[in-house]
């Protein structure tokens, strides 16, 4: 009997210490989409719906809320890199950067985005207008109005708002 007890109380213990190391948090309903639970699990986050299906995989350290970008995307983080998700839960720009800057900060459509201190531009689609590969990117109408001057090593050029090079 004592054998018994022992193997059921060290059952016990295992399954209660397993089941802490690996908790898993669910906000409320409607905190991030309106039938959307944003879950936590092993310290990532990912979504659930109401009938309790898997909308997003836990597998990013952060997700901000929807809207703060753009209207129907929000900010992911995943190994300190940043890209979109969008309300279907579809990754539409993989967390390859390491800053995304507003939307219209720079050009009103367009997001600056940072990858390995390069610079480049992502449009409200998501398409890359300009890939990372400058050095700096100066605001658009400082130095002429439309115009975003640009520098990579030792050569500067402009940059139009139509994403025409001159």
């Amino acid at each position: 009997m004592k054998k018994l007890f022992l193997i059921v109380f060290c059952t016990s213990l295992l399954v209660t210490a397993y089941g802490q190391s690996n908790p898993t948090k669910i906000s409320k309903f409607g905190e991030f989409q309106e039938n959307w639970a944003l879950i936590e699990k092993g310290g990532l986050f990912g979504f659930l719906d109401k009938d309790g299906n898997e909308v997003a995989e836990p597998k990013y350290e952060k997700i901000y809320q929807f809207g703060e970008f753009q209207p129907d995307w929000a900010l992911i983080e995943k190994g300190k890199l940043f890209g979109f998700l969008d309300k279907d839960g579809n990754e539409i720009i993989e967390p390859n950067y390491e800053k995304i800057y507003q939307f219209g900060e720079f050009q009103p459509d367009w997001a600056l985005i940072e990858k390995g201190k390069l610079f480049g531009f992502l449009d409200k689609d998501g398409n890359e207008v300009g890939k990372p590969k400058y050095e700096k990117i100066y605001q658009f109408g400082e130095f002429q109005p439309d115009w975003a001057l640009i520098e990579k090593g030792n050569c500067s050029d402009f940059w139009t708002r139509m994403g025409m090079w001159l």
